[in-house]
C-alpha cells in the first residue's frame, strides 16, 4: 500500500546510521516524495501524517509552502540560515507542486538537487496535475526518488476508521465492514460525502415515520 511504502521510505531515512554513511560520502542527505492523483485522494492528509509523524519521533521541523512568487527565496534563505545552527531533519512540503514548477522551475530545483539545497532534508510534493511536472523532476531519483499515485484508500481498516465517527451510531458493525469494502479506493471526499448521504437518508425516513405516527 502507499501508506506502507512511504513508511518504509520514511524510516530509512530517518535512521541515523544511514544519515552519518551518507553525510561521510561527501553526499548531502536529502530525499524527495511527490504524490500525485486526482483531488481529494488524500495526498495532503498523507503528507501531513507524516510530517506529524517526523516532528513527534524526531524533532523535525516542517515548511509548508503555499504558492507565492515573492517570498519562496526568502523563505529558503531562512530555513538555509536554521541549518547553520541545529541539525534536524527539515522537511519541505511544496502544496500545488505544479504551480511551483510553472514560474519558478530553475529555482526548484537549486534547492532540491544544485548549490541551494541541505543536508537531512525531506521534501514532500503533492499535485493533482502531474502531467504539467517537467519529466527533468519525476525522472531523476536525486530530485525527486519517489513518485507515487495515490489512488484513493485501500485498506479496510482505514476506511472504517474514517466512516465510525461519522455514521457508527446509526449503522451496525456488520454493515459498516460491507460499506468499508464497498469504497475501497475512493477519496476520503467521496468516503464522506458517502456518510453525509447515508445520515440524510436516515434522518428522512425517521422523520418520515414519526410524521406518519402523529397522523
Amino acid at each position: 500500500t502507499d501508506k506502507g511504502k512511504i513508511e518504509e521510505i520514511l524510516s530509512s531515512f530517518l535512521d541515523e546510521t544511514v544519515k552519518t554513511k551518507i553525510e561521510s560520502l561527501g553526499f548531502c542527505h536529502k530525499l524527495g516524495i511527490l504524490l500525485h492523483g486526482s483531488e481529494g485522494t488524500g495526498k495532503s492528509s498523507i503528507i501531513k501524517y507524516y510530517c506529524d509523524f517526523a516532528v513527534k519521533s524526531h524533532n523535525a521541523i516542517v515548511f509548508y509552502l503555499t504558492y507565492n512568487g515573492y517570498y519562496i527565496s526568502k523563505c529558503w534563505e531562512f530555513i538555509q540560515n536554521i541549518r547553520k545552527i541545529q541539525d534536524n531533519p527539515i522537511i519541505i512540503v511544496f502544496d500545488e507542486f505544479d504551480r511551483f514548477m510553472k514560474d519558478h522551475e530553475a529555482y526548484i530545483k537549486t534547492i532540491i538537487d544544485g548549490n541551494l539545497s541541505i543536508s537531512n532534508c525531506i521534501f514532500f510534493a503533492a499535485t493533482n496535475y502531474i502531467d504539467n511536472i517537467p519529466k527533468e523532476m519525476t525522472n531523476r531519483p536525486s530530485r525527486f526518488k519517489y513518485s507515487l499515485n495515490i489512488e484513493g484508500i485501500q485498506l479496510e481498516e482505514d476506511i472504517i476508521s474514517i466512516i465510525t465517527p461519522l455514521i457508527g451510531d446509526i449503522i451496525i458493525e456488520k454493515e459498516l465492514k460491507k460499506i468499508a469494502n464497498e469504497l475501497r479506493g475512493s477519496s476520503i471526499d467521496t468516503i464522506k460525502q458517502y456518510c453525509l448521504n447515508k445520515i440524510m437518508v436516515i434522518n428522512n425516513t425517521t422523520t418520515t415515520k414519526k410524521k406518519i405516527g402523529f397522523l
